[in-house]
């Protein structure tokens, strides 16, 4: 099971869908995370997958180097097992970034979900093109780089993004008018030790 508060965004996730009644927000929800033309019957099936499911965890705190330079946290898998490994940088997040940062690894190990679309069927996409109709290269589905693009172009395809499960579960959960946490890095308080003359030992 997902630590509290990712699991909490999966379960906001699932009550919409399995309530919709309840939720007369839902199709803004969607239309948000996944786009337009959104495939709810897919949607529902990932969410639920997360719900029921279970990874592996391998590192909990590996050094940002290597193959997790840069990254919070990362999936590792094969055609028989997933892993998720988690970084230094992961313990620097909020809190509720640590819970999106969660939410969409654990998309790719359970529900193998993806990152990166593109105009090829490997990328699950025919025709990704711009408005002046050129085929463009492989765009990135992540909130902060190209997802309103692919929302906008392909949004019958977005059910298999990552990042769209983050942003689904964290307006389930704070609304639509909260903004996404973006993730960044914890400010570091001012006062690290005693050595520099301050007392920390009540902050």
């Amino acid at each position: 099971m997902l630590p509290t508060l990712a699991h909490e965004q999966v379960m906001n996730m699932k009550n919409m869908l399995d309530h919709e009644v309840d939720h007369p927000q839902l199709h803004d929800h969607l239309v948000n995370a996944f786009g337009p033309n959104y495939n709810k019957a897919e949607i529902k099936k990932t969410v639920d997958r997360l719900a029921g499911g279970a990874f592996d965890i391998g590192s909990t705190n590996a050094p940002n180097t290597g193959e997790y330079a840069g990254v919070a946290a990362k999936t590792s898998s094969n055609a028989r097992t997933a892993r998720v490994g988690i970084t230094e940088a992961f313990h620097k997040l909020t809190p509720e970034a640590q819970a999106g940062a969660l939410l969409h690894e654990a998309s790719h190990a359970i529900a193998l979900t993806k990152d990166y679309f593109g105009p090829d069927a490997h990328n699950h996409i025919d025709s990704l093109k711009s408005e002046n109709g050129k085929t463009e290269g492989t765009k990135s589905g992540y909130a902060h780089t190209d997802l309103d693009h692919l929302k906008q172009h392909a949004s019958d395809v977005m059910h298999k993004n990552a990042d769209s499960y983050r942003v689904f579960g964290h307006t389930a959960t704070h609304g639509l008018a909260k903004p996404l946490p973006p993730i960044e890095v914890k400010p570091q308080h001012p006062c690290h030790s005693k050595s520099d003359g301050k007392d920390c030992s009540l902050q």
